[in-house]
């Protein structure tokens, strides 16, 4: 069977592919004679059923952004530390792009904005419409504006994990 439709979370870059052999459960039902009801299965034929279909697997469509469950979830339950400058803060790195080790829970969160870093004061905010408008292109961070003011901090170019990796060595 040839493949029909492919989606893909925007966040993690999971992929999840539909083929004609997939289907799922309608609301609606069939009726029989004794009281039997069976409820209406929906093979996928389109990208709109297929979309369907995803929906009734846990994928997530929010602003016009492709989530998988995993990432739908953690992000809706999660938060997310700032500064001024629009980085994202986790424990161990300060970053400007954002992946899921700087999404968490709401009492580290608190706990983080407490406490200043580089004399800058941080506040947590929930996780879902700020990685939106980062995935949207409306996120900027002040990297420059921030270097400006911290002149002796050193500007390491990468991923949050190659930069993680980099830091503990």
């Amino acid at each position: 069977m040839e493949r029909l439709y492919k989606e893909e979370c925007q966040f993690c870059h999971t992929s999840k592919i539909i083929n004609g052999f997939d289907s799922f459960e309608s609301e609606e039902s069939q009726r029989y004679p004794g009281g039997y009801e069976i409820p209406i299965f929906i093979h996928v034929h389109n990208k709109s059923t297929a979309k369907e279909f995803l929906e009734s697997e846990g994928w997530r469509y929010y602003k016009g952004i492709v989530f998988c469950p995993s990432c739908f979830k953690t992000l809706d339950d999660g938060y997310v530390v700032l500064d001024k400058y629009k980085q994202f803060y986790s424990k161990k790195v300060i970053c400007d792009v954002p992946d899921l080790s700087f999404i968490m829970k709401l009492e580290e969160a608190e706990s983080m904005s407490l406490v200043t870093y580089n004399n800058e004061a941080v506040h947590y905010t929930n996780a879902l419409p700020v990685i939106c408008k980062y995935l949207k292109g409306e996120w900027r961070a002040d990297i420059i504006g921030y270097l400006k003011v911290h002149s002796n901090q050193q500007l390491n170019l990468g991923y949050p994990k190659e930069i993680e990796k980099r830091n503990s060595h």
